[in-house]
């Protein structure tokens, strides 16, 4: 009977030891997982630096090493930029180069609105991101009728970046006549983080 009682102890105690060898491992996985995860958002967030980097300096090498080149019109908008570039595009098989994209680096640029990039950074602080996956700003101006929203937002992988224009209420309701003061528009950048480089994905505009 004592005999059987030990042997009852000795195999509850095991399965106790082994349930939390388990938990234990659990907890430990858990744990790295999430470091892992920390550090891959830090690595992704310095590649955002670079990037704004870059784009403050309009340093087309510099921006074109955030593009997988060439790029096709599933990803972005690669004819109607400008007729030269039209026919290099057409010469590389419907896509984008990267020597076209360097060439005519000021006009693609300009009609990609690129200027925005440095807007968007100026109001935003990107080291939150490391913290929360989304932060947002409003910028609105006295007597404009324009008013701007910056978006970043992290999503697995992916940074999404996004500058959207609208009526200004306030300058509307000054200016009763005026139906619509600004057109509404919004271009969202996406780009995928391989685990150690920031990659244009592709471009979405609506408006």
């Amino acid at each position: 009977m004592i005999a059987t009682f030990f042997a009852l102890l000795s195999i509850t105690c095991s399965g106790n030891i082994s349930s939390f060898n388990l938990a234990k491992k659990d907890i430990v996985f858990t744990q790295n997982r999430s470091i892992s995860l920390q550090l891959s958002k830090k690595k992704m967030l310095q590649e955002l630096q670079n990037l704004k980097i870059a784009f403050k300096a309009k340093d087309k090498k510099g921006i074109s090493k955030f593009f997988k080149f060439p790029l096709d019109d599933s990803t972005i908008s690669v004819y109607g930029i400008d007729s030269k570039i039209d026919l290099e595009v057409q010469d590389n098989h419907g896509r984008l180069g990267e020597k076209t994209f360097e060439k005519h680096f000021n006009r693609i640029y300009e009609y990609f609105e690129m200027e925005e990039f440095n807007k968007l950074f100026q109001n935003l602080n990107t080291d939150s991101l490391l913290k929360k996956n989304n932060i947002k700003s409003e910028k609105h101006y006295k007597n404009k009728g324009c008013y701007h929203t910056y978006k970043a937002s992290i999503e697995g992988n992916q940074i999404i970046l996004t500058n959207a224009s609208n009526s200004d209420e306030e300058y509307l309701e000054k200016h009763p006549n005026e139906s619509m003061a600004c057109a509404e528009h919004t271009s969202s950048w996406i780009f995928t983080f391989d685990g150690q480089n920031l990659y244009f994905k592709k471009l979405i505009e609506a408006g």
